[in-house]
């Protein structure tokens, strides 16, 4: 019988100068590099910016902290500080407010009503 070679771990991902309160939890392969890692929250909240942009620290023993590269395997690690775009859905668009702004806008039609918009 063949031993799993991918065991799946929760991490604890946590934003630099957040608190663990507002960790985001996710469940990744152990033996996953920090940049498969970044790739799954990216997938998670849907911002690819997330996976390119941000950046996993290490806090050291005087308080500094220091990048943690890519290829780094997670191994044993539950928890991770997190740095970059914000970890949480991508804001909606804001809604459009005038004609103009709405695509197939023709200058030569003049709109007296809003009766007048149902003709076109």
């Amino acid at each position: 019988m063949e031993e799993e070679t991918s065991q799946m771990v929760t991490v604890s991902v946590v934003t630099l100068g957040g608190t663990a309160e507002e960790a985001i939890l996710i469940t990744v392969p152990r033996d996953a590099p920090l940049g498969d890692v970044k790739k799954a929250l990216a997938d998670m909240f849907e911002r690819p910016e997330i996976a390119s942009d941000g950046r996993f620290l290490k806090k050291m023993p005087n308080g500094a902290t220091v990048n943690m590269h890519d290829n780094q395997k997670l191994g044993s690690r539950k928890e991770l500080i997190y740095e970059g775009p914000a970890l949480a859905l991508a804001p909606e668009a804001a809604p459009l407010l005038t004609l103009e702004e709405f695509d197939g806008f023709d200058e030569k039609v003049e709109v007296q009503s809003p009766r007048s918009l149902r003709a076109l």
